[in-house]
Order: C-alpha cells, then sequence, then structure tokens
C-alpha cells in the first residue's frame, strides 16, 4: 500500500529523473535503518537458494542490467531480496547515452519504451566502484557484468570494446554476460551475426582463465533460426547460459492509445508485460534445442505466475527490471513467498 501511494507522487515525476530520485532515497532509507530491520522488511522469510556455474544464489531472482548501470547503488539494492545483481552495460569510454527524454512509461500495460543507450561512466570507474564494494562486502550478493561496445566503435572492431570490459571487470564480477541485443545502439543488433558473435566469444574465453561464467543477452524479435545459430555459437565456445531477452523493436502488443504514445516518442525498446509472451516463447526454443545451456528468463516478469510460467517453460534463473518499477522493492519477497 505503501508503494502504491508513493508511485503515483513518482510516476508524476519525468521517468528517468523519477529513477534517479528514488534511488537517492533508496540509499538513505538503507544507510539509517539496521541491516536486520531491512532484512526482515525485504528478504523471504525462507530460503531459496540455487547452485549454477560453481555460484550460489540465495534465491534465482536478479536484477537486470540496466537498473544499476554503474555498481553505484549495491548497497541498497543488497538489501531488497534480490539473488543476483547485474550492473551494465558497461562500455570501455565513458558516454553520455541518447538525448533525452530517453524513457516512457506506459502505465495501463505495465510496460516501459527506453532509448537509453548505453549511458554509462565508463570501465575504468565501475571497475573502481566495484573494487570499494568487494573491499567492504566481500561477496554477499552475486554480481554480474553486462558488457557492450561503445557508440562510435565499428562493428568489426567491437570485440575489441567487450574484451577490455572482460579483463577490466574480470576480478570484481561474478559472470559475464555478452549485450549484443540492445536496439538503442546504431548497429548493435548486427553482431547477433553468427561470424560476429563467434569472434567475441573466442576471444573472451581465451581470456577467461578461471572460467567465469559467460552468458548472451539476445533480443525477442529474432527469428527461430536466427537464435539457432545463437544456440550453436554459445555451444561451440562453452557459454552457460543465454539471457531471454532483451527489449523489442516490436509494438503490436501494444493498445491504440499506447501505440500513439509510442510513435510521438519514438524509437525505443519495449520491455515489461507486452513482450512476456515473446520472452516465453523464446526460452521454450532454447529448452528445445540445446540440453547444455541454461536460461535465465528476462522480459515481463511481475509476480508468482510469471515466474512459474517461464520455470515451465525452461528457464532456471529470473531477472526482473520493468516489474520493479510497476511492484515496487518488496517484488521479490512477494513473488517468493506465494511461490513456495
Amino acid at each position: 500500500m505503501i508503494y502504491k501511494a508513493l508511485k503515483k507522487g513518482l510516476f508524476c515525476l519525468e521517468p528517468e529523473f523519477a529513477h534517479q530520485f528514488s534511488m537517492f532515497g533508496l540509499k538513505l532509507l538503507t544507510n539509517c535503518i539496521p541491516n536486520q530491520i531491512l532484512k526482515n522488511i525485504y528478504s523471504p522469510s525462507k530460503q531459496f537458494s540455487i547452485k549454477k556455474w560453481g555460484l550460489e544464489f540465495k534465491n534465482p531472482i536478479g536484477l537486470a542490467a540496466g537498473f544499476d548501470k554503474n555498481a553505484d547503488y549495491l548497497k541498497p539494492l543488497s538489501h531488497l531480496g534480490f539473488g543476483f545483481i547485474e550492473i551494465g552495460t558497461v562500455t570501455p569510454k565513458p558516454q553520455i547515452g541518447n538525448p533525452k527524454p530517453r524513457l516512457l512509461r506506459l502505465p495501463e500495460q505495465n510496460a516501459l519504451i527506453n532509448r537509453m543507450g548505453f549511458n554509462n561512466k565508463g570501465v575504468e570507474i565501475v571497475t573502481k566502484n566495484l573494487e570499494l564494494w568487494r573491499s567492504k562486502n566481500n561477496h554477499s550478493i552475486i554480481i554480474g557484468g553486462n558488457i557492450g561496445k561503445n557508440k562510435m566503435t565499428d562493428n568489426k572492431e567491437a570485440w575489441k570494446d567487450y574484451l577490455i570490459c572482460f579483463k577490466k571487470l574480470y576480478n570484481v564480477v561474478d559472470y559475464f554476460v555478452v549485450n549484443v541485443s540492445s536496439p538503442n545502439t546504431p548497429n548493435l543488433r548486427d553482431l547477433q551475426d553468427k561470424d560476429a558473435l563467434e569472434k567475441i566469444f573466442s576471444v573472451l574465453q581465451e581470456s577467461n582463465f578461471n572460467k567465469k561464467p559467460l552468458m548472451v543477452k539476445i533480443a525477442p524479435d529474432l527469428t527461430f533460426p536466427q537464435i539457432e545459430e545463437i544456440i550453436m555459437a554459445a555451444e561451440k565456445y562453452n557459454l552457460q547460459s543465454i539471457i531471454a531477452c532483451n527489449t523489442s523493436i516490436n509494438r503490436s502488443t501494444l493498445s491504440t492509445s499506447n501505440l500513439q504514445k509510442a510513435e510521438l516518442f519514438g524509437n525505443g525498446g519495449l520491455s515489461g508485460q507486452p513482450i512476456k509472451s515473446y520472452s516465453t516463447e523464446i526460452i521454450q526454443f532454447i529448452k528445445q534445442k540445446s540440453t547444455s545451456l541454461d536460461i535465465i528468463a528476462s522480459g515481463g516478469i511481475f509476480n508468482t505466475a510469471d515466474i512459474i510460467e517461464k520455470k515451465n517453460a525452461g528457464a532456471s534463473l529470473f531477472q526482473i527490471w520493468t516489474g520493479f518499477i510497476y511492484e515496487g522493492p518488496l517484488i521479490v519477497k512477494k513473488i517468493l513467498e506465494n511461490y513456495y
């Protein structure tokens, strides 16, 4: 009830400012309240630990990349019950992203459209933030590193950007995600082509001395033959997982009024409930085609029923982002305590 009232106020603010304001407020809140009280409020009362790839997740629900791009808010976010947090997308050089406004709410369908454009402080600063976090908190929560290329880097040289981020972040994250599926960096999705992907996977695995888990995040707008090629490349280079999926450029699931709003807003990736079915279908396809790859579900997860749907389709871990915006900081606790 408290978040419903708070959300009304936040939704009166410009979306990106509301995000920054709420994260600042959360930071203040978690600094003022003792950890045990925070745990009682936000963490599920039961244990839901799951082991994957040599890592132990305290539960299977994580926060997707894009929420804490620079590892600025790991302390407050770690108190909200997540089993893991993915930072990024991180690029070698800092970049400001696309011009504002670049985030649109569509509350009638629990959806967002964003065209952020990999805005981040660059891998050097993100690495320092993570080093500071590790020095104070050790391995209190699993941290993933979502890596990408700078906007001005030609696709032929993109593998170099991924390798730079991989090497810099190697000692401060627990797993890596190759992001080649955001629709908001020009031509980035062309890197989902088999040859481009294999180049990226090969150079990263050559530097993966400790065999840290490596995965790829794919777009929901691919055809099944395209997804099958990605599966083959992922298996060839011994990736652990595919994240299904990123935001969509397909707006056919929007209502007439929301489609009009989206058209006025312009380009951007659609997330939330309108892409839930896309994500589930892709998870089912990957599960049918691969026996070695785990699947992390992302796209349209808001409640326990959504988790069950993704799990039945073949996913073993789950990520939320848009659901967090609409359901609030108790979302993980609500989902897990209603599941068992």
